[in-house]
């Protein structure tokens, strides 16, 4: 579920095991009305993000990457990760949609073509893990990885003179699974 604004306007989209994909407006505080659905999924419904241009992004446990235009004159589109990886956790900045698998892959596509721009693992080389949650700053253009293994990785998101994604630190945050990220404030350092 992911709560967003656009032009003014608060907007609720939901998808789970239903693989619907639900967009909901809100008319007064509180107070939702459907004002359309999206299908295509063939696998459970994971991730989503809303893209400021007017796209909803899905990701679901077989590695299908839905765009959903909120403007119905548009059609949508459809890529799969290699390998129909799930896909765990979704987060944009700028133009950039960041996808994390449950391979422990940052897989990194430009919006709304979704053509693919860089693949690297997030975290550890030497063991499995998935990718589990991830957040980021558009203001700072930073990003922040984690795992399944209770590791978080703080990214630079560098625009200029063109795309690249650094890493910046890695810490044990948690004796678990990370499941949510939320970040506060625009600094770059934990």
């Amino acid at each position: 579920m992911r709560h967003f604004t656009m032009n003014g306007r608060g907007f609720l989209v939901t998808g789970g095991y239903s693989r619907i994909v639900n967009l909901y407006r809100e008319e007064v505080p509180s107070e939702f009305e459907l004002i359309s659905h999206f299908k295509g999924h063939t696998g459970d419904i994971t991730a989503a993000v809303h893209e400021r241009a007017g796209w909803i992004i899905t990701g679901s446990e077989n590695g299908e990457i839905f765009e959903w235009p909120i403007d119905t004159a548009f059609k949508s589109r459809k890529i799969n990760l290699d390998d129909n990886t799930p896909i765990e956790c979704m987060t944009i900045v700028d133009h950039f949609l960041f996808v994390g698998d449950s391979d422990g892959y940052l897989t990194i596509f430009n919006v709304p073509n979704l053509d693919e721009i860089a693949h690297t693992k997030a975290h550890l080389e030497s063991v499995p893990y998935a990718l589990s949650a991830i957040c980021s700053s558009e203001v700072s253009k930073i990003i922040v990885t984690g795992d399944n293994l209770g590791y978080i990785r703080l990214w630079k998101v560098n625009l200029i003179p063109s795309f690249s994604i650094q890493p910046i630190e890695m810490v044990r945050a948690h004796d678990g699974e990370v499941t949510n990220l939320t970040m506060i404030g625009n600094s770059s350092q934990f």
